[in-house]
């Protein structure tokens, strides 16, 4: 991990927000559970044992020492999950993406979620990845979805051991008021559209 990649990544999240305010109501997104996202992160460096794809989303401070050479601390064991998830460059990953920003502003929660709202077409759940699928073409193809879509392009390794996700439940506040706005906003579109699904066969 490089100051180059991290910079690249807070690019990436601050043309994303700006996508967003240029073109709102066209993205189209899924969103992880915030704990679930952690920890599948530090699983999968752990259980591919490749350092390198590990990916920081920034804090106040930058990519500061404590944020460098991550993915290899968590290979040598000197980074457990519990100090990982308490990562300024791990925590609230969407809201800064999604405001464009690395170090978030006290009313993230209400920005972040207006943004939410009027950027996006579309908002499904990973955790809920077939009735996202069938509710994304229930509203926009008006076909059922292909038997390529339901694919795990990204497994968590098997080698990779299990954490206590509750360990990143700190830390995560934005994101994880942001997800809950975004299950409730999901589940009452999936009753409105409840007839469309149902009728993709």
């Amino acid at each position: 991990f490089e100051d180059t990649r991290f910079l690249r990544y807070f690019f990436l999240g601050a043309k994303m927000a700006q996508l967003l305010r240029q073109f709102p109501g066209r993205g189209v997104t899924l969103l992880r559970e915030p704990t679930a996202r952690v920890a599948s992160a530090y699983r999968s460096v752990l259980g591919k044992r490749l350092p390198g794809e590990l990916t920081l989303c920034g804090g106040c401070a930058g990519p500061g020492p404590a944020q460098l050479d991550v993915g290899r601390r968590i290979v040598a064991g000197s980074l457990g999950f519990a100090q990982f998830a308490r990562l300024e460059g791990i925590q609230n990953c969407f809201a800064k993406y999604l405001l464009g920003v690395r170090c978030l502003p006290r009313d993230a929660v209400t920005l972040a979620a207006q943004r939410l709202r009027t950027g996006f077409a579309f908002v499904g759940l990973t955790a809920k990845w077939v009735l996202s699928l069938c509710l994304f073409h229930a509203l926009f193809t008006g076909r059922p979805p292909g038997d390529a879509e339901f694919a795990n392009r990204h497994p968590t390794p098997r080698t990779a051991p299990p954490v206590n996700k509750s360990l990143a439940l700190a830390g995560n506040e934005v994101d994880r008021a942001l997800y809950a706005a975004a299950v409730a906003a999901f589940r009452r579109r999936v009753v409105e559209n409840a007839a469309a699904i149902a009728g993709l066969g």
